[in-house]
């Protein structure tokens, strides 16, 4: 009998701290005895049968599938019978209230008296000490038993629900040490996402993406419905096999496939989403009557430029799949349709989404052919995130057309850096499109027992173009030229060729998995550019160019850029996992890997780990512990620049400048790198140390790793003399990091009875980083002042010191207001000051990193009804609140209207001013995500095998003492300027400096929004 796919093990889901694992056992011990009949085994003494009562039913697991071939026995005798392919089984019993025995292999057996009932319906839970789990590793998977690293593996059942439309979302809280964050709703704007911290200053701090094997994938590709699992490949010992790139650590995403059955098997699942800016953290404005008693200038009218730009945002979400799995052909197809709104004014997308996933075996199953076609469209609405924070500081006594008359225009104060936040939307139209196409073609032939040769290869394209204009009538956008467009397109062409070579076997007490393997990736980038100025008309928009005079005039504002480059990477790899009676583990890996983003003096790297890992159970006898595992790993994983050419000098185009030569103008060049020939990898090597452990009969099950890893020559631009150097500025291999920290994931099965069970999941980690290594130009004991003009011009928000932890956030001292309601400092001497320049400003006042991150998840099911409720916190990091700096002064009002908090004063009669009142406490706990769910029992004769109705909320409320707009973690500073008028500064620069974490900058409005969602998911 084949196989049957749905057989997998329950993934273990929970993790929390040392003290909370304690608590759980002590406050749910008094449960574990409510299933002890369930989990014991019942010895069965067989009688002759003498029907009194015909039985039927159906057996299914959690998910609602049937269970083909599950046993059910009357309990006592011999008279038994199986399931067939649906689940169904009939039986005559001895007696109306006979008990059954029912039992599955990887699955609880239940005890079920039938009490006179003449037709059941038995639901089965996963049991996770009769299955090996098998988790995906790099090139290949593993029985969870035999990892010796750190991963983490979340599943289906364990993802976020709701109005989930990226797939970083679906594991957000999930796993200990990765952490995903956005603050604010911008729906265009990408999660940060960090595994164990920062490891980088100026390579790729982000995890590896591998969808399906393919190294590199972009989750764009991936609609969030089509994802079957996620692991997490933590530590360097796991992500050493994809050595340059595994240094952030190392995602693997594994796509949904057909599911065995006798036919095909459709599903159809759809939801809808009312999106509301979460009122708890909203930053109240003045009113209009507050703002003229402050003594703003009064125009007439009273309006609440918020509510003008906020909405809510209706979102609607169709999936439709398609699949079937006969044992020799595997297929699934799907399509996916999503109209997303934002809660901004104009914000949204509209994306179709179409894959197909199908692998068939040849010469009795010797040979398999597979490939994965996707394709996504996205038609994007980038609105204006600025309007946001003109919103709130725009004049509340404007009206929002001139006259109210929306005939007549939009109203304008034409008071400096005061904008109309609707007529930024309005007439500043940003919008786009992304294409992007993924081909994976694979053959994997077993020629013996033991041994499988695979090839792949695989290509991926990323299409983006872009169009912006400013209606020559924008003050916000235009001002002075009459109207502007840009034009700007993105195209990425991403080849991968892959070869393998796979053999396993045993000889007795020792089995082993050796891998060999040969890489080679090519990327190639282009992009171009143009700006404008000076339409004839509006009418057209971005649509024409050639309308605007810009490049007619010699006095005109344009531009144009364009750009190419291309990247190579060859490597060759090898693995190799040995296992010794099944109680000892060993692993080990190699990778050496060429790039031509280094000159020939450094051009190859190498990469390792080594692992083992040992089962105590058994070596120490423990017999009340059901396992007990101690592993140990270490590994060298390497960073590439994000820049193709840095080794070599480049010559770029001076803006807005010409030499002349040869009777003409021509652009000006310049040099843009210097020469570097010892451009080398950077090296991160990482020792990670963990515990597995399951206990009560696999009740409480969890993990416990402690990490401590060093990253040396790093990617760092530095500052350089000109002459003698080309440029300014090099890439060099200089600084280093630091990190350790600890994560904890624990499971316990509170309740797993047949009509009700309660299961709790939860995890905690810590991570700390200094930077030891930084600048060769710091002086001893010295720092940088980075994160400048957090309030205004002159103001930093962090000081770079090497041997201290990142993330210090720096501002002088509070000491309360003079007489004259100006704010006070301390200088240097503890003395008090009113001049912000004397004051010390190198006091730490705070740290943008969090202490601990925590997630806490509660499953409860009781027959057809299941509800899940998760939390997740974030604590003791800071947020340096440049918006309250900027704009909580009742002495700014007629450039500004104040924002007020709980913390604003009628004595403050400062401007712009940056102190210590401003670094605030972040901590937070949020209910991230609740869903109660239905699935309505069918009847036989139904068209339908699964018929779910469930009711979703996101982000129901927030507990925290923050006085900004979202007090989530923000992993770097997005820099000044960034947010202001959409495409004018190029495609929207989500960039930012890593050492430079917990920073609010007053360019950026933003909130959070409370999600509700209703949905449905139907099998026929």
């Amino acid at each position: 009998m084949k196989k049957l796919t749905f057989l997998k093990k329950k993934k273990l889901r929970t993790r929390l701290g040392l003290k909370s694992v304690l608590c759980i056992i002590s406050g749910f011990l008094m449960f574990s005895n409510l299933d002890a009949a369930v989990a014991s085994k019942t010895h069965l003494e067989f009688v002759p049968l003498n029907a009194q009562a015909s039985i039927s039913g159906i057996i299914k697991d959690q998910d609602g599938a049937p269970l083909p071939g599950a046993t059910v026995i009357e309990k006592g005798t011999s008279n038994g019978t199986q399931t067939d392919f649906d689940g169904n089984f009939t039986l005559n019993v001895s007696d109306a209230n006979a008990t059954l025995v029912v039992s599955y292999i990887g699955f609880r057996e239940v005890e079920l008296p039938l009490n006179g009932q003449t037709s059941v319906d038995i639901t089965l839970q996963e049991d996770t000490a009769k299955l090996d789990e098998v988790v995906v590793v790099g090139y290949g998977s593993l029985q969870k038993k035999e990892i010796t690293s750190a991963v983490a593996s979340v599943s289906t059942e364990d993802f976020n629900q709701g109005n989930v439309f990226t797939s970083e979302q679906l594991l957000q809280g999930k796993v200990a040490g990765l952490d995903i964050t956005k603050a604010g709703s911008d729906l265009n704007q990408p999660f940060s996402i960090r595994l164990r911290g920062v490891s980088t200053l100026g390579a790729n701090s982000t995890p590896l993406i591998v969808i399906d094997g393919v190294i590199g994938g972009n989750l764009d590709l991936v609609d969030p419905n089509d994802i079957a699992s996620i692991d997490v490949l933590k530590d360097a010992s796991a992500a050493a096999i994809y050595g340059t790139r595994g240094s952030a650590g190392v995602i693997l995403v594994t796509t949904k496939k057909g599911t065995y059955s006798e036919k095909a098997v459709l599903n159809y699942s759809a939801y809808v989403s009312f999106d509301e800016p979460l009122n708890d953290t909203r930053i109240r404005p003045a009113t209009a009557e507050e703002n003229v008693s402050f003594g703003g200038v009064d125009f007439g009218s009273s309006t609440n430029f918020e509510d003008e730009v906020l909405r809510t945002g209706v979102s609607n979400v169709h999936n439709l799949s398609f699949s079937r799995n006969n044992g020799s052909t595997n297929y699934r197809a799907s399509i996916n349709y999503r109209d997303v709104e934002g809660t901004l004014l104009d914000q949204g997308f509209e994306q179709l989404n179409a894959r197909i996933n199908i692998s068939q075996n040849f010469l009795d199953d010797k040979l398999t052919l597979g490939s994965i076609v996707s394709f996504t469209r996205r038609e994007i609405n980038f609105s204006n995130p600025s309007a946001l924070r003109h919103a709130s500081t725009f004049s509340p006594t404007a009206p929002v057309y001139i006259n109210n008359d929306p005939a007549q225009g939009y109203f304008e104060t034409f008071i400096e850096q005061q904008y109309n936040p609707v007529a930024m939307i309005k007439l500043n139209p940003h919008l786009g499109v992304r294409k992007n196409f993924l081909g994976n073609f694979k053959l994997d032939y077993k020629p013996i027992t033991g041994l499988n040769l695979g090839v792949s290869y695989s290509i991926q394209s990323t299409n983006e173009l872009q169009g912006v204009y400013s209606y020559s009538y924008s003050r916000a956008g235009a001002e002075a030229t009459n109207g502007r467009a840009r034009r700007s397109a993105y195209d990425q062409l991403n080849e991968l060729f892959e070869a393998t070579g796979t053999y396993s076997g045993d000889t007795g007490d020792l089995s082993y998995t050796a891998l060999l393997g040969y890489s080679y990736q090519t990327i190639v980038d282009e992009s171009f550019r143009v700006d404008n100025t000076d339409f004839i008309t509006n009418e057209l928009t971005f649509n024409n160019l050639d309308i605007g005079n810009g490049f007619r005039d010699p006095e005109g504002i344009r531009s144009t850029a364009s750009n190419k480059q291309e990247s190579l990477l060859a490597s060759f790899f090898g693995r190799v996992n040995l296992s010794y009676k099944d109680n000892y583990y060993f692993s080990a890996s190699y990778r050496r890997e060429g790039s031509s983003k280094f000159g020939e003096n450094n051009r190859w790297g190498n990469f390792w780990a080594l692992g083992g890992g040992a089962e105590l159970t058994d070596l120490f006898q423990l017999e009340s512990i059901n396992s007990l595992k101690l592993r140990a790993g270490y590994g060298v994983t390497g960073n590439l620049p994000s820049q193709n050419y840095a080794y070599l000098p480049t010559l770029g185009t001076v803006s807005g400048q010409q030499g002349y030569v040869d009777g003409s103008f021509v652009p000006a060049i310049q040099p843009t790198s210097n020469p570097n020939p010892n451009l080398k990898w950077e090296e991160k090597g990482e020792l990670n140390v963990g515990l597995d452990f399951a206990v009560m009969d696999y009740k409480l099950s969890g993990s416990v790793d402690y990490y401590k890893r060093n990253t040396k020559d790093l990617l760092n631009v530095i500052d350089v003399p000109s002459p003698p150097n080309l440029f300014n500025q090099s890439l060099v291999n200089l600084g280093e990091l630091e990190s350790n920290g600890f994560e904890v994931q624990i499971n316990y099965q509170v309740i797993n009875q047949p009509d009700f069970s309660w299961d709790i999941s939860a995890n905690a980690a810590r991570n700390v980083t200094k930077l030891i290594k930084f600048n060769n130009d710091i002086p001893e004991g010295g720092g940088l002042l980075r994160g400048e003009g957090i309030a205004q011009n002159g103001s930093y928000a962090a000081y770079i010191q090497e041997g201290t932890r990142i993330g210090n956030i720096i501002a002088p001292t509070f000491a309360g207001y003079s007489a004259d309601g100006l704010p006070q400092f301390l200088d240097e001497n503890g003395n008090v000051t009113t001049d912000n320049q004397e004051a010390d400003i190198f006091t730490v006042q705070g740290n943008g990193l969090p202490d601990l991150t925590a997630g806490l998840a509660n499953t409860f099911k009781y027959k057809n009804w299941d509800l899940n409720f998760f939390f997740r916190g974030a604590f003791g990091h800071d947020i340096a609140n440049g918006r309250r700096a900027r704009y909580e002064h009742s002495g700014y009002v007629g450039i500004q209207n104040p924002v007020i908090s709980d913390g604003f004063t009628l004595e403050d009669k400062g401007l712009l001013v940056w102190h210590s009142l401003y670094v605030e406490d972040a901590s937070f706990v949020k209910l991230d995500n609740a869903t109660l769910g239905y699935t309505v029992p069918l009847s036989d004769s139904s068209v339908l095998q699964k018929l779910r109705l469930y009711v979703s909320g996101q982000n129901l409320f927030v507990i925290t003492n923050y006085l900004g707009s979202d007090p989530e973690v923000r992993y770097l500073d997005r820099g000044r300027g960034i947010g202001r008028t959409p495409g004018f500064s190029g495609n929207p620069q989500y960039g930012g400096d890593i050492l430079v974490p917990g920073i609010d900058r007053w360019e950026l409005g933003q909130y959070p929004n409370r999600t509700i969602t209703l949905g449905v998911n139907i099998s026929l």
